[in-house]
Parts: structure tokens; sequence; C-alpha cells
């Protein structure tokens, strides 16, 4: 048996990919509530724009994008590396650009819906910057990355793309507290976020955690 097949078959491989499962059914749940609040809207208008853009660009392409590079996942086993890492990248931009979009049409709304004052408005503009900062950070990582410590980008890269994953949702949590304040589903909501959250980083956590193992009892 290789390395490769043992290594598949841990208890720890079976955990993570059960956790994966669970975690995309919750990203999906917390999408469509998304969506379905933008729906609710008859006319298209800035606040339903705002909706969408966070929905799609935060909730489904970032947090699909960091999963893309989870070790365990359904990604590395369909695409080599290359492509996977490619595919992380176009995903991380084209997320980030929707979503730097979406918070910007929200906080043009700062006056009209008094977003300004509210933990919504306040950790949207938190989750504007990090995210800003995250995708700058990937980029110097992607394209300047032979003319710096390749470890010291990586590890910064990853530092703020936890944080830009917890501020996402906790941010996104927040909007649908302004809907769903003091009912079952606002609570059902939230432990979908935890979930999302907890399974977004729980296998790059452990990858890491695993590779200083290893080189540790070398």
């Amino acid at each position: 048996m290789t390395a490769t097949t043992q290594d598949s078959s841990s208890p720890l491989t079976k955990t993570l990919d059960i956790l994966n499962t669970i975690t995309t059914l919750a990203i999906g749940a917390l999408a469509m509530g998304g969506i379905t609040n933008g729906i609710a809207f008859k006319t298209f208008t800035q606040l339903s724009a705002h909706i969408y853009l966070v929905t799609f660009g935060f909730v489904l392409i970032i947090s699909q994008g960091v999963m893309s590079a989870n070790p365990t996942g359904g990604w590395a086993r369909t695409f080599s590396y290359k492509h996977k890492r490619n595919i992380h990248i176009a995903m991380q931009i084209i997320g980030s650009i929707l979503a730097i979009a979406g918070a910007g049409v929200g906080m043009s709304l700062r006056s009209n819906h008094n977003v300004s004052r509210s933990a919504h408005g306040i950790m949207g503009i938190f989750t504007f910057v990090i995210v800003i900062i995250t995708l700058l950070g990937g980029c110097v990582h992607v394209f300047l990355n032979s003319f710096l410590p390749s470890n010291l980008t990586k590890a910064g890269h990853r530092i703020l793309g936890f944080n830009s994953v917890i501020f996402v949702f906790v941010t996104f949590t927040l909007g649908l507290e302004k809907l769903y304040s003091g009912t079952d589903i606002f609570i059902a909501y939230v432990i979908l976020a935890v979930i999302s959250i907890c399974g977004i980083v729980a296998a790059p956590v452990t990858n890491v955690f695993r590779r200083g193992r290893n080189s540790t009892f070398k």
C-alpha cells in the first residue's frame, strides 16, 4: 500500500472529507438565504445589488476558492496542483472583485439605511479592508514570490486568508441578523456560519500542523 493510499484512507482524512461535505452544504444554505433575501425585493435596488454581490463574491466564490486549496478535498483529487492553483487564483480574484464592489455599494447606503452605526456596517468596513489587503497579499505571493522569502509570503497569505474567512461570515451573519433577529432562522444561520468557518479552515490548519510534525520527526 502506498503512502498516498494510506493517507487517503486515514481516519483524519475521512473526517476532513465528511467535514468538507457538511461545509459545502452549509455554505450553500447561507448563499440560498442571501439570494432569497435579494429576490424578496420586487425591483432591482442598490440594497438588492449589495446582497447579490456579497453573497456571490464572499460566500460562494471566495469561500470555494479557499476550499479549492484544501489538500484533502475533491478539488485536490480532481485537478493537478498547477490547475488547482490557477483555479484558486481565478476564484479569489473574481470573488474579491465582486465582494469589494458589493461592500462599496453597501457603504454607499449608509445614510439611507443607518448602516454605519450598525454592527453589520462596522464589520463590513473592516471586511472590505481586509479583503483588499488579502487580495493584494495574494498577488504579491503569486507574482513577486521569486523576489521574497516563499515561506514568509505563504504564511502571510494564509493568515490573511483565515482572517478574511472569519470576517466575511461574521459580517454576512450580522446582515441577516438585521432581518431575522430573535428568530430560530437566525440561530440556524449562525450555526451554518460557524460550521462554514470551521470547515473552511480545518483542512489547511491540519495540513500545516501535519507538515510541521513530519519535519520535526525526520
